[in-house]
């Protein structure tokens, strides 16, 4: 099997935040993750549905889902994905 390794993230390269399944208990460790990785030089951007909760998830099925979609079909700054 090939292992595929993407390219190594340069500064001024996106990185996308989403909540795929539970939504954090606390959102101010996603505001200070975000101030973290855009003080060593990257640009984030937060899922919208980020923080919304439906039972233990982060969002109904669509919503998490559509964040999930979104930050794939971003090409800027984009190096790979596997």
């Amino acid at each position: 099997m090939k292992i595929i390794r993407p390219k190594k993230l340069q500064k001024n390269d996106t990185i996308g935040i989403i909540s795929p399944a539970s939504s954090p208990d606390d959102l101010s460790k996603i505001e200070d993750s975000v101030k973290y990785l855009e003080k060593l030089g990257y640009n984030v951007e937060i899922g919208k549905n980020v923080g919304k909760a439906n039972g233990y998830l982060a969002g109904n099925d669509k919503e998490r889902i559509d964040d999930l979609h979104s930050m794939f079909q971003k090409k800027e700054d984009r190096k790979s994905v596997v």
